[in-house]
């Protein structure tokens, strides 16, 4: 089985890594996909554990987007020049030990040239590359996980069964006329590793009844795909690098103009590290029109029909359907959500109290971390008509309670919010409706 390290750097490629990283351990298995040295102790040299890391796998993949060469550091020099420099550490490692080096091209970025590269570096050059695009993101992965299959036997046979399954369906689309072929899209369970690489992973809720609010009214509701964690940094970023703000197409009016008059181009605090420095962080700092945007974004981009959750079905994939009023059952833990008193005193990375605070589906982060936005618009009366339309500036329906709260945490609760609301406790996280 390959052991595979991705390299990267974070102001460059780092959402399309931490997804690379998410589809790459659904083929070849989580234990096999390197990305961070997050465990690295205190006084440990780092230029010894990066060799001693890279040195362990069978592969080396360096995601090089448009400013991988040009980044520099605070005093000017381009980083890839600093003998320090994380990323030419790994690639180094990587090139004296004759383990193989796949350049990935991300978002049409150019392959290096010899004379680009500083000394150590330039038999990268020559390394033959694959391109990762938005546009064909399906075949691209296919070369990628293809590329990696043929470093063993073993795993060039588990990679072409997964490619096989690929083609198969494909082939079978071809063969259908366009009716046939959207009606088969509506329907069919593609392989995970097919998502885009910017786009939320999901977890089913059945369709049947629950049992809604304080008072466990019978609620019946169909199927739908939830997104397992809250809308994460590198996620968001996508939205942001393919000009998410400045397409009109995907925002409501009332959002479009509150989005003008602000000049607004990013969330609140999204030059902060404490906020945004890890990509599995949940973004904060979105409003409701922004967090709606992001869904019409997505939707475009994937061809899914995503969008924010409604109130109903959020707490429903919290809650389960047997009016426990935790996730994780009828207790009050602490210990199993980052809520104030926890000592956090911010967001911490998604699904860090997995799974054991997951919901009956597999949603982690339904409690704590942050609270999300709803599509569903306020209604004092639990038991008025739900209100989903999106136009209009009327409040929104947030859940789950936050970092800084540990009152508002019961799935339950409601909490009501202008759309213009933004806080560096709010988040959100996407759905999807099953389509017959």
């Amino acid at each position: 089985m390959a052991r595979v390290f991705i390299s990267y750097r974070r102001d460059d490629t780092g959402g399309y890594s931490l997804l690379l990283f998410d589809r790459l351990a659904r083929v070849f298995g989580r234990n096999q996909v390197f990305m961070d040295i997050d465990s690295m102790e205190p006084g440990k040299d780092f230029v010894e554990v990066i060799r001693r890391a890279v040195s362990s796998c069978d592969a080396l993949l360096v995601l090089i987007g448009k400013q991988w060469l040009t980044i520099t550091d605070d005093s000017g020099r381009r980083r890839i020049e600093v003998s320090e420099d994380y990323v030419r550490l790994e690639i180094s490692a990587a090139l004296e030990r004759n383990i193989s080096v796949i350049p990935v091209l991300v978002r049409g970025a150019p392959m290096p040239t010899s004379d680009e590269l500083p000394e150590p570096l330039r038999p990268l050059a020559r390394r033959h590359a694959v391109a990762l695009s938005d546009e064909r993101i399906d075949y691209d992965l296919q070369r990628v996980v293809a590329a990696l299959g043929r470093i063993s036997t073993t795993d060039a046979a588990q990679s072409q069964s997964w490619l096989d399954r690929l083609e198969r369906i494909r082939t079978e689309e071809r063969q259908l006329n366009p009716e046939e072929r959207a009606l088969r899209h509506s329907k069919l369970t593609f392989p995970r590793a097919t998502r885009l690489l910017f786009e939320p992973e999901t977890v089913l809720v059945p369709g049947g009844a629950f049992l809604q609010g304080e008072n466990n009214f019978r609620v019946t509701l169909p199927e739908l795909w939830i997104g397992k964690y809250p809308v994460k940094v590198g996620e968001y970023r996508a939205f942001i690098n393919d000009d998410g703000y400045s397409e009109r197409r995907f925002w409501t009016a009332a959002g479009w103009a509150w989005r003008e008059a602000l000049g607004r181009s990013k969330p609140d605090e999204w030059d902060s590290a404490i906020w945004t420095g890890n990509e599995w962080l949940p973004v904060i700092g979105v409003s409701w029109y922004e967090a709606y945007a992001y869904c019409n974004w997505l939707a475009w981009k994937s061809h899914w029909p995503y969008r924010l959750p409604t109130s109903l079905e959020w707490e429903k994939a919290a809650r389960g359907t047997d009016g426990s009023p935790y996730p994780w059952g009828d207790e009050h833990q602490q210990v199993t959500c980052n809520i104030r008193g926890m000592g956090m005193g911010q967001t911490s990375r998604v699904g860090l109290y997995s799974p054991q605070s997951d919901s009956p589906y597999g949603a982690a982060d339904m409690v704590g971390n942050v609270s999300e936005w709803c599509q569903t618009r306020w209604h004092k009366d639990l038991l008025a008509p739900p209100d989903d339309d999106p136009d209009g500036d009327s409040p929104r329906v947030r859940h789950g309670g936050s970092w800084a709260s540990a009152n508002l945490v019961r799935p339950a609760t409601r909490i009501r919010g202008e759309p213009t609301f933004t806080s560096n406790y709010v988040g959100f996280r996407v759905a999807r409706s099953s389509v017959d």
